[in-house]
């Protein structure tokens, strides 16, 4: 049987040969090969030539991955790749792209696209097979990781008992599907109120008792029988086991329901059966000696009720069966024990080769728990209290299971022992199910280590404690930012990410001192609580941190990254300290220290400036919002003015402002930084195009005027994919003539965005829209990327044209951008233009426009009428 190539390297995850594979190539040599060598490997393979046949072959069959050529004629890959991620995800369907191509932009597009892996030509074939198979097998875990989550899912709503997570006041967080059933109403209609609201009257006073016992901590949970309300109008009987929580989840309470009003209604009747059999059996006794037709019709009555009574009984059995709970019943008197077969079931026994004993049962309890059980069991009847008591039994096979035991005397007629009744319930599940809420609401489920929440507390505890004992002290709090995470996501997606965070996880802990307190606080972050330590100790073991993290390689699929942290470290010498302040300071601390290069510690003191800075620039984001919602951002313009004679069209560059709430204006340069950083410009740059366009159209500008309006992009709009459909759809709304609008782009911005800056332009060049190069000449490689951009004007950066008439150089350099532009049929645009002199020079050199304070400064947009009369 022959093996793939990922067999050769780790057979236990090898693929199975029913895996079927999709080949679309244009080419048949290469399309035949990859047949033939897959085939060999024991794949399925069907192959398509064109992506309209690939698709025809999606649409009919089942594949297990699809291999795509990149370029092809008629539907690129790309196209293909897009059109299956209409109806397939990356886990359904993978796709792996081929090409001869390795341009990054091309890679970094098919992942944009959903790609799960690109390969390019001439490949390995053993390297190609081991991609394939980890493609096949990721896909085959999320199935199989998908279906586990169903099941548990399911195994949760139809759990055939109630669960319930009520906070300490009694108001229910969470509902399984069992209490809906129980009670007849919806999860909705149950959360709305407290749940002594379902509580039967005459049962409120027992149940509030009991629930204050254990908020006060006077016991760990209780079991009690009582009624709850059904929506029909009736009541039904349930067991309700309460336990509360840990710390950890605020003191919340879990409750278990189970309805026993079948085995309460079984009871009472076997009750009344058995005092009517006894009835009937004293009555017939007494007539004993009639005639043998009476004698005859009393057995005959006898055995009925007798067949009533089994078939009591066996209900009952079935109900104790159904809820898992178990009876026992010990005669004081004979010594003779009675174990229902449920009893039986939880012990892990046979009931034809165990029979029970008056001490047997303690022979099964865990070795650990058994001395407290004794004596809890002394006390109890010593005090004549019933027993109540939560322990551990391991079973024959070894299995360990965690039990409730309840159970009371019940005297006889003159009030002496005469025999212990009692029931076991199985609370394994629901231990764990309990256990687990409480982890999960502490701690971070991909680390295993506390969580933010935990953190905080943690902090705040520490804190406390020193304003008790009143000692000097010296704390330490530090963030740590992993500086890779975000480039290994989104090349290798979120599981290597969660890897990476794993181990970076288990390095912080190794090269803790033992009382530090590590935490995963979100995302790339983690906290580190450093009791009693001075800031020169933390530095010390920090650096160390950064050092290892140095020398530390993540390898994924075969890839090796580097990897450094940046940290952000606060000293904490005052328990009167805020919190939540504390925390801020070191999360910007550690922003300072990422945005400074990474790779660095950053101590923040008081009066920090690059902290204090970046808190300044975050209060800005807020108020920008604001201000964006309050409308009150500005229009202003500026005037581009035509220097030479021939030269009739003139422009106008649309300019922004923001006003307070008190009307102060507040120039760019204080705000657009914030807004830059924060990631808030793209929204900026919506508000004008839509802003611009509404006051264009409702002022009713005249068009033919030969003016054009300019507005300003940057570099976040480039990078935003959907904002060119919203400029598409802003002009055709508004009406207005394409031709009278073009948009600024800095150089720098659309070298950083180049492939979205071409589309861009290239698309609403195409709608008759312009497009003006902004600061041209401020980049190393102007003129290497002016060929590759589709703009109508380069506007000549300001830098060199203020000095124009006192220096050669910036001379040189102007005629030199106004050349080449006129070379590549531009028009050229000369900023800082502040006197007439220079803009003799720029005549001189044959520039096209002009635009500074030397001819206008900014002005209004609403004045806009009244400066051009």
């Amino acid at each position: 049987m022959p093996t793939t190539p990922l067999q050769d390297h780790q057979s236990t995850n090898a693929t199975p040969r029913t895996a079927h594979v999709l080949v679309v190539d244009d080419q048949s040599t290469p399309r035949l090969i990859l047949q033939r060598m897959m085939e060999s490997s024991g794949f399925s393979v069907t192959t398509a030539i064109s992506g309209m046949e690939a698709l025809q072959f999606i649409e009919e069959q089942e594949f297990t991955l699809v291999l795509l050529d990149f370029l092809m004629p008629g539907m690129s890959g790309m196209e293909v790749l897009e059109k299956i991620r209409e109806h397939r995800s990356p886990i359904e369907l993978p796709v792996i792209m081929v090409s001869m191509q390795n341009e990054s932009s091309d890679v970094v597009a098919a992942f944009a696209k959903g790609a799960n892996d690109y390969i390019t030509k001439p490949f390995d074939f053993k390297i190609l097979m081991a991609r394939i198979n980890i493609q096949i097998n990721l896909k085959r875990k999320e199935e199989a990781l998908q279906a586990k989550e169903r099941q548990f899912r399911m195994i949760i709503e139809n759990a055939p008992i109630g669960m319930c997570l009520c906070d300490p006041s009694g108001k229910a967080l969470k509902i399984n599907h069992a209490v809906c059933a129980m009670l007849g109403f919806s999860e909705q209609e149950l959360l709305r109120n407290n749940c002594l609201h379902y509580t039967h009257p005459d049962d409120v006073e027992t149940s509030t008792h009991f629930r204050e016992q254990l908020l006060a901590g006077k016991v760990d949970h209780y079991d009690i029988e009582k009624r709850y309300l059904h929506k029909n109008g009736h009541h039904i009987w349930a067991h309700m086991s309460a336990i509360r929580l840990t710390e950890g989840i605020g003191g919340n309470i879990l409750v278990i329901i189970q309805d026993i009003t079948q085995r309460k209604m079984a009871t009472e009747m076997l009750a009344r059966n058995k005092q009517e059999l006894e009835e009937l059996v004293q009555i017939r006794t007494q007539h004993l000696q009639q005639t043998n037709e009476s004698l005859i019709a009393e057995i005959a009555e006898r055995n009925r009720a007798e067949e009533t009574l089994n078939k009591r009984e066996q209900q009952l059995l079935e109900a104790q069966k159904i809820a898992h709970l178990g009876f026992w019943e010990r005669d004081l008197s004979t010594g003779q024990v009675y174990w229902s077969d449920e009893i039986y079931a939880i012990l892990g026994l046979d009931k034809k080769e165990f029979q029970p004993r008056a001490e047997a049962f303690v022979t099964f309890i865990h070795p650990d728990d058994r001395d407290a059980f004794i004596e809890a069991r002394y006390r109890s009847q010593k005090e004549g209290t019933p027993f109540n008591h939560q322990f551990r039994i391991v079973r024959p096979d070894g299995d360990v299971r965690k039990v409730h035991d309840r159970s009371k005397m019940q005297p006889d007629a003159d009030g002496h022992p005469h025999r212990l009744v009692g029931t076991i319930i199985d609370i394994t599940d629901f231990s764990r199910m309990s256990e687990e809420l409480s982890f999960q609401e502490s701690h971070d489920l991909l680390t295993r280590l506390i969580n933010r929440k935990m953190f905080e507390e943690l902090l705040k505890d520490t804190l406390t404690l020193r304003r008790l004992v009143a000692e000097d002290f010296e704390h330490i709090v530090t963030f740590i930012c992993i500086d890779q995470l975000k480039v290994i996501n989104d090349t290798y997606g979120h599981l290597a990410g969660d890897e990476l965070i794993c181990q970076i996880s288990q390095n912080l802990r190794q090269r803790l001192r033992k009382q530090d307190s590590l935490a995963r606080l979100a995302g790339n972050r983690f906290g580190i609580l450093m009791e009693n330590c001075t800031l020169q100790e933390a530095h010390r073991v920090l650096e160390n941190i950064r050092t290892a993290m140095n020398d530390y390689n993540f390898t994924w699929v075969g890839k090796r990254f580097s990897i450094t942290v940046s940290m952000g470290v606060v000293p904490i010498r005052d328990c009167e300290c805020d919190i939540i302040e504390t925390l801020a300071k070191a999360d910007l601390a550690c922003g300072a220290a990422k945005e400074a290069g990474g790779n660095r510690i950053h101590i923040h003191t008081e009066g920090d400036d690059t902290v204090g800075l970046r808190h300044e620039e975050m209060l800005w984001v807020e108020r920008i919002d604001k201000a964006v919602r309050e409308n009150r951002l500005q229009l202003y313009y500026q005037p581009i003015v035509g220097i030479r004679e021939e030269e009739m069209e003139q422009h106008c560059e649309i300019l922004i402002r923001m006003t307070e709430a008190d009307g102060v204006l507040i120039p760019p340069g204080a705000f657009l930084p914030a807004a830059e950083r924060y990631k808030l410009t793209s929204r900026i740059d919506r508000w004008v195009i839509s802003n611009t366009l509404v006051w264009l159209e409702q002022n009713q500008v005249n068009f033919t005027d030969e003016i054009c309006w300019g507005i300003n992009l940057s570099g976040q709009s480039l990078a935003d994919e959907n904002l060119l459909n919203f400029v598409i759809q802003e002009l055709e709304q508004s009406g207005i003539p394409p031709r009278s609008l073009y948009f600024e782009i800095t150089e720098t911005a659309a070298i950083a965005n180049l492939k979205n800056a071409i589309r861009f332009i290239t698309t609403l060049r195409e709608h008759g829209v312009r497009f003006a190069l902004d600061d041209f000449g401020s980049g190393l490689s102007s003129f290497a990327y002016l060929k590759n951009l589709p703009v109508d004007f380069l506007k000549i950066d300001g830098i060199f044209v203020k000095e124009i008439v006192h220096n050669d150089t910036d001379y040189a350099m102007v005629k030199a951008i106004n050349d080449v532009g006129k070379a590549m049929g531009k028009q050229t645009i000369a900023e800082f233009v502040e006197d007439l002199s220079i803009i003799e020079k720029l005549r001189e050199i044959g520039v096209d426009f002009a635009q500074g304070y030397g001819i206008c400064k900014p002005i209004p947009l609403a004045q806009f009428f009244h400066h051009k009369k």
